[in-house]
């Protein structure tokens, strides 16, 4: 573990002086938050990997090792459970080699001690209110790449994370050159499931004069995620089909590996409708899509039966 000098901590601890009440309180409070800055240093979780306090020497490593940064934000100035857990538990797992691997590992700690460089960090990053823990996987720069869900705290989504962010440091870095490169950062984002549809879509209205290329390859990509956006919302076949159908129309149509299911779910909506038409249209589009898939030929053979049955209804 490398380590760097806490400013006035040494004094902090011995620091004894008349002064007046509130002055006293904060002198009070400011020897107890350096004691527990102490002993936050002395975790063992700091012992098991090549962590990194000091902000400006964890971007200096990021940009010579060309890696992406996984910033672990805990505090010390009161207790953290949660914080605790992790770093009890995952942080000391012996994955974490791994981790170290593909990412610089940095610690910060919030303490609250007076005169500490970058106390703050984490306001500043986030610009929000501080929860912790935080982690943040971040560029050589200090630019926010990611940030790691809490409901995903295991050493193995650490290490899922930090090799889709490898990937998206990397195309991060030529993003200021080009538009062209600017759309494939967000596609890149968009293919790694770091990025939220709403969000995706405020970011694509700022790209504007792009080539057909790169306006075709965006489209496609927003398209696969609004697809996936509304499947996780578990809407009835009525509504989801009615959504896709809108989808359909406005040209908005998925690209990915299971676009077939976006034909498969409009077939399941026909029918309810009882639209022989749209039925066959998108009959005809999975058929292309899954071709040459031998297994899927029974099913096929069950949706055109159904069509024929539909038309007889008509």
């Amino acid at each position: 573990m490398r380590t760097v000098p806490i400013p006035c901590l040494v004094a902090l601890l011995s620091w004894t002086t008349c002064l007046p009440a509130g002055a006293q309180a904060k002198a009070r409070a400011q020897k107890i938050y350096a004691q527990r800055l102490a002993q936050k240093l002395a975790a063992p979780f700091l012992k098991r990997g090549d962590w990194l306090l000091d902000w400006e020497a964890a971007k200096a490593m990021a940009a010579k090792k060309r890696k992406p940064i996984f910033a672990f934000f805990t505090r010390s100035y009161v207790r953290c459970r949660p914080c605790e857990r992790v770093e009890a538990g995952p942080l000391r797992d012996p994955k974490l080699r791994k981790l170290a691997k593909l990412c610089v590992l940095f610690a910060h700690i919030t303490s609250r001690v007076a005169g500490r460089p970058n106390d703050g960090l984490l306001r500043q990053l986030v610009a929000r209110d501080e929860v912790y823990p935080t982690i943040l996987f971040l560029d050589s720069s200090g630019s926010v790449l990611y940030e790691q869900p809490r409901a995903q705290q295991s050493i193995d989504d650490f290490v899922a994370n930090a090799t889709k962010v490898q990937r998206l440091a990397k195309v991060a870095a030529k993003a200021h050159k080009s538009k062209g490169a600017a759309v494939e950062l967000l596609v890149t984002r968009i293919e790694l499931d770091l990025i939220g549809y709403s969000e995706a879509t405020r970011q694509a209205a700022r790209l504007v004069h792009l080539g057909r290329h790169a306006k075709a390859r965006l489209g496609g990509a927003l398209a696969n995620l609004e697809f996936a956006d509304l499947r996780k919302q578990r809407l009835s076949k009525r509504r989801l089909g009615a959504r896709l159908v809108g989808m359909r129309k406005a040209g908005r149509i998925p690209t990915s590996a299971d676009a077939w299911l976006f034909y498969w779910y409009l077939l399941d909506y026909a029918a309810l409708e009882r639209d022989p038409k749209l039925f066959a249209s998108a009959l005809d589009r999975v058929k292309e899509l899954k071709k040459h898939d031998r297994r899927f030929k029974q099913s096929i053979q069950g949706r055109e039966l159904e069509l024929s049955k539909l038309k007889k209804r008509r």
